[in-house]
């Protein structure tokens, strides 16, 4: 768990400078396409499992 808090405040940080410098549209479209892949990733690893 230690490790997760090591990566998670690091991303959290870069991640509030981003969306303080970027517009509203960039962000959601940024979001938008991660969720995607995640999705199609989930998808794809259901199908894999026997």
């Amino acid at each position: 768990m230690i490790s997760l808090g090591i990566g998670i405040i690091p991303l959290a940080c870069l991640g509030a400078n981003l969306d303080i410098r970027s517009r509203s549209r960039t962000i959601l479209l940024l979001y938008g396409m991660v969720m995607s892949a995640f999705a199609v990733y989930f998808f794809i690893a259901q199908l894999m499992v026997p």
